[in-house]
This record gives structure tokens, C-alpha cells and sequence, in this order.
């Protein structure tokens, strides 16, 4: 009788046990998130979870790019784009009356450019760093959990009509500012240069669009300069509208 009483408690103990599903929050332990841990998994869960995006390996899109010149000039090209998140490495590729280009960017500047002949209106140069502003923000608050990425602090700020939480990011190349909505978490924009005021800051804003697997993924990408007054001025930099957006 002992011994069906001990195989009856292990059997119902093994049951509970396998019953026992892993919080998804579990996932972000392995990140040095610091004060920020809440707002960002609450972003990265928002857009269908660390799980599913880590297990993503290429992302593909088609794009309208536009570039815009200091003077307010645009060009606007159209191009399939493929984007490796983790490794942060992006090619993209277009169709011009004068031919077929291509160019891949990786992290730390890395740029061939095949055909730039057919590039049309838009220079190597411009291409070279609006697909590199684009690599840098396209990953939202995944590129908050990249090594290259540290968090320095976290505070609840009231800015443009909008109650956010800022998250400050020290990374290779300066100081970048988050600016999440402090009701779902959402990313809302980005801000790069604050900690340089001389020097020209720019701000990422981000809308986003429902994927047929039901995940959250930026529709629009608009980098602007910042206003003398105001941190989103009037003057764009690059705008990325997104569709046919499919993971790998």
C-alpha cells in the first residue's frame, strides 16, 4: 500500500511538473537590462516575443526609401531589402530604367555596392548611409538586448504631448535615447546625438503593421532632424515604408 501511495505522489508530482510552462519573461535573463528590464520586454513581448524574433533568421521586405537632401529635395527608389537582425547585416537590392543594383551593409560600416550605375538619382554615398541608419533602427528595441548596447539609465518623461519612458543606451558611437509609450510599451522613437549638442541630433519615429503570423513590425521608419525647439523638427532625413514583410 506504501509503495502505490509513493508511485501515485510521484506520478502527480511528475504530471505537475510537466504541466509547467517557462514565463516568457524568463527568456531575457541571459540581457544586463538593468532599470529598463520592464519597459523593454514589455516592447520586445508587444511585438510578438523574444522567443519568435530570436529564432528569426532573415527578414525580408519590400521598401519605398526616400532620401532626402538638406535642401528638402527627395528621391525615392523602390527595393527588396534582407535583414539579418542579430548579425545586423542588410542587403538591398533595386530596379532603375538604367538597370539592376544591389548593395550590402554589415555592423561596423561594411559596404559593397554592385552596379551603381543604375542607382539613377540617388549617390553611392547617400545609399551607403541611409541603409545605415536604417540597419541601426530597424530592429526597434531588439538592438536594446545586442552586446554592443548598454543601458545608463531610465526615467519616466512627458514630451510632444506624450507620457514615455526614456531609456539611455551608451553605445559604440555615442549615446542613444529610447522612447517607449509608458502605457503597452511600444517603441515610439529614437533619438541619436543628444549627448553631442553640437552636433546635429537625429530622431527615429516608428508606426507599425500587423504580420500575417499575427507579429508586430515596423510599417514606417522616419528619421528626422531635431527642431531648435521641439526634439521632432521639420526637416526628414530618410523615410522607409515597409511591405511584404516575411520572416525566415
Amino acid at each position: 500500500m506504501h509503495a502505490a501511495q509513493t508511485c501515485l505522489v510521484v506520478s502527480l508530482a511528475a504530471a505537475v511538473l510537466s504541466g509547467c510552462q517557462p514565463s516568457p519573461l524568463e527568456a531575457y535573463d541571459r540581457y544586463d537590462l538593468g532599470p529598463a528590464r520592464d519597459i523593454v520586454c514589455a516592447s520586445v513581448q508587444a511585438m510578438g516575443g523574444l522567443d519568435y524574433w530570436r529564432n528569426v533568421g532573415n527578414l525580408r521586405s519590400d521598401a519605398v526609401l526616400t532620401f532626402y537632401e538638406d535642401g528638402g529635395h527627395a528621391h525615392v527608389t523602390h527595393v527588396t531589402l534582407t535583414v539579418d537582425l542579430w548579425a545586423e547585416s542588410l542587403t538591398a537590392e533595386g530596379q532603375t530604367p538604367t538597370g539592376h543594383w544591389s548593395a550590402r551593409l554589415s555592423r561596423g560600416g561594411s559596404f559593397r555596392l554592385s552596379h551603381a550605375a543604375a542607382l539613377d538619382q540617388v549617390t553611392p554615398e547617400m545609399l551607403r548611409e541611409g541603409l545605415g541608419l536604417l540597419l541601426a533602427r530597424i530592429g526597434g528595441p531588439l538592438r536594446l538586448l545586442s552586446k554592443h548596447q548598454r543601458v545608463t539609465r531610465v526615467e519616466n518623461v512627458w514630451m510632444d504631448g506624450l507620457d514615455l519612458v526614456r531609456v539611455d543606451a551608451e553605445t559604440e558611437t555615442g549615446l542613444l535615447a529610447y522612447f517607449f509609450a509608458a502605457d503597452g510599451g511600444m517603441l515610439k522613437r529614437v533619438a541619436a546625438g543628444l549627448d553631442r549638442p553640437r552636433k546635429e541630433v537625429n530622431v527615429t519615429l516608428y508606426t507599425y503593421q500587423m504580420l500575417d503570423n499575427g507579429v508586430l513590425f515596423p510599417k514606417t521608419v522616419h528619421m528626422v532632424r531635431a527642431g531648435r525647439h521641439v526634439l521632432v523638427g521639420p526637416s526628414s532625413i530618410l523615410s522607409a515604408e515597409f511591405s511584404n514583410v516575411h520572416v525566415e
